[in-house]
Protein backbone atom coordinates (compact mmCIF):
# COMPACT_ATOMS: atom_id res chain seq x y z
CA UNK A 1 0.00 0.00 0.00
CA UNK A 2 1.15 3.44 -0.73
CA UNK A 3 -0.24 6.60 0.80
CA UNK A 4 0.19 10.31 0.42
CA UNK A 5 2.68 10.54 3.38
CA UNK A 6 4.83 7.49 2.74
CA UNK A 7 7.83 9.66 1.87
CA UNK A 8 7.90 11.39 5.32
CA UNK A 9 6.24 8.96 7.70
CA UNK A 10 9.48 7.29 8.81
CA UNK A 11 11.62 10.41 9.14
CA UNK A 12 12.82 11.70 12.53
CA UNK A 13 11.13 14.78 13.89
CA UNK A 14 12.86 18.07 13.09
CA UNK A 15 15.33 19.35 15.70
CA UNK A 16 16.35 23.00 15.77
CA UNK A 17 20.03 23.82 15.43
CA UNK A 18 19.53 27.15 17.24
CA UNK A 19 17.30 26.23 20.21
CA UNK A 20 17.56 23.52 22.83
CA UNK A 21 14.59 21.18 23.13
CA UNK A 22 11.99 22.36 25.65
CA UNK A 23 11.75 20.48 28.95
CA UNK A 24 8.82 18.09 29.23
CA UNK A 25 7.33 19.95 32.21
CA UNK A 26 7.27 23.22 30.25
CA UNK A 27 5.84 21.52 27.18
CA UNK A 28 3.03 20.13 29.30
CA UNK A 29 2.09 23.66 30.40
CA UNK A 30 1.14 24.48 26.82
CA UNK A 31 -1.69 22.00 27.07
CA UNK A 32 -3.04 23.16 30.46
CA UNK A 33 -6.80 23.67 30.68
CA UNK A 34 -8.13 26.96 29.36
CA UNK A 35 -10.68 28.91 31.44
CA UNK A 36 -13.03 30.08 28.71
CA UNK A 37 -15.61 31.39 31.19
CA UNK A 38 -13.45 33.78 33.19
CA UNK A 39 -15.67 35.65 35.69
CA UNK A 40 -18.57 33.23 35.33
CA UNK A 41 -18.39 32.15 38.99
CA UNK A 42 -18.43 35.81 40.10
CA UNK A 43 -21.53 36.49 38.00
CA UNK A 44 -23.32 33.47 39.42
CA UNK A 45 -22.51 34.40 43.04
CA UNK A 46 -23.62 38.02 42.43
CA UNK A 47 -26.89 36.87 40.87
CA UNK A 48 -27.59 34.54 43.78
CA UNK A 49 -26.85 37.21 46.42
CA UNK A 50 -30.05 38.02 48.33
CA UNK A 51 -31.36 41.58 48.56
CA UNK A 52 -34.51 42.95 50.20
CA UNK A 53 -37.12 44.95 48.38
CA UNK A 54 -37.72 48.47 49.67
CA UNK A 55 -40.89 48.83 51.71
CA UNK A 56 -43.15 51.74 50.91
CA UNK A 57 -44.72 53.20 54.04
CA UNK A 58 -48.36 54.25 54.15
CA UNK A 59 -49.58 57.62 55.50
CA UNK A 60 -50.16 56.31 59.02
CA UNK A 61 -46.65 54.85 59.26
CA UNK A 62 -45.16 58.12 57.96
CA UNK A 63 -47.07 60.13 60.57
CA UNK A 64 -45.82 57.79 63.30
CA UNK A 65 -42.23 58.18 62.05
CA UNK A 66 -42.58 61.97 62.04
CA UNK A 67 -43.92 61.93 65.61
CA UNK A 68 -41.10 59.71 66.85
CA UNK A 69 -38.51 61.85 65.09
CA UNK A 70 -40.03 64.94 66.69
CA UNK A 71 -39.90 63.24 70.12
CA UNK A 72 -36.27 62.24 69.58
CA UNK A 73 -35.29 65.74 68.49
CA UNK A 74 -36.97 67.30 71.54
CA UNK A 75 -34.66 65.37 73.90
CA UNK A 76 -30.99 66.04 73.03
CA UNK A 77 -29.76 63.18 75.26
CA UNK A 78 -32.01 60.49 73.83
CA UNK A 79 -30.60 57.53 71.92
CA UNK A 80 -32.49 56.04 69.01
CA UNK A 81 -32.48 52.80 67.07
CA UNK A 82 -33.14 53.57 63.40
CA UNK A 83 -34.21 50.83 61.03
CA UNK A 84 -32.97 51.97 57.64
CA UNK A 85 -32.95 50.63 54.10
CA UNK A 86 -29.66 50.86 52.21
CA UNK A 87 -29.92 50.48 48.45
CA UNK A 88 -27.56 48.00 46.82
CA UNK A 89 -25.24 49.71 44.32
CA UNK A 90 -25.03 46.65 42.04
CA UNK A 91 -28.60 45.44 41.70
CA UNK A 92 -32.18 46.37 42.42
CA UNK A 93 -33.05 46.13 46.11
CA UNK A 94 -30.90 46.52 49.16
CA UNK A 95 -30.53 45.60 52.80
CA UNK A 96 -32.46 46.58 55.91
CA UNK A 97 -30.28 47.28 58.94
CA UNK A 98 -30.43 48.89 62.36
CA UNK A 99 -28.30 51.83 63.47
CA UNK A 100 -28.11 52.97 67.09
CA UNK A 101 -26.96 56.44 68.00
CA UNK A 102 -27.77 59.94 69.16
CA UNK A 103 -29.26 62.45 66.75
CA UNK A 104 -26.98 65.46 66.39
CA UNK A 105 -29.11 67.45 63.96
CA UNK A 106 -31.90 67.17 61.42
CA UNK A 107 -31.89 69.28 58.26
CA UNK A 108 -35.54 69.80 57.35
CA UNK A 109 -34.66 71.23 53.94
CA UNK A 110 -32.61 68.23 52.72
CA UNK A 111 -34.26 65.65 54.98
CA UNK A 112 -30.94 64.38 56.31
CA UNK A 113 -30.41 63.19 59.88
CA UNK A 114 -26.87 63.45 61.23
CA UNK A 115 -25.91 61.24 64.17
CA UNK A 116 -23.26 62.08 66.78
CA UNK A 117 -20.98 59.53 65.10
CA UNK A 118 -21.09 61.61 61.89
CA UNK A 119 -23.24 59.14 59.98
CA UNK A 120 -25.74 60.89 57.71
CA UNK A 121 -29.02 59.18 56.90
CA UNK A 122 -31.66 60.42 54.47
CA UNK A 123 -35.05 60.48 56.18
CA UNK A 124 -36.61 58.74 53.17
CA UNK A 125 -34.52 55.62 53.97
CA UNK A 126 -35.79 55.33 57.55
CA UNK A 127 -38.36 52.59 58.06
CA UNK A 128 -38.71 52.72 61.87
CA UNK A 129 -37.53 54.79 64.83
CA UNK A 130 -37.30 53.34 68.32
CA UNK A 131 -36.47 55.67 71.19
CA UNK A 132 -34.15 53.91 73.63
CA UNK A 133 -34.26 54.53 77.34
CA UNK A 134 -31.24 56.36 78.70
CA UNK A 135 -30.06 55.95 82.28
CA UNK A 136 -31.05 58.83 84.57
CA UNK A 137 -28.15 60.94 85.77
Amino acid sequence: MSGPYDDIIHLDRPVSKRHRPMERSKRAAQFAPFAALTGYEDCISEASRFVDKPLDLDEQALEELNQRLSDALSDPNCHVCLTIFRADPLKEGGVTEKVIGQIKKFNEYTGVITLQSGLKIAAQHIRAIEILKTPEE
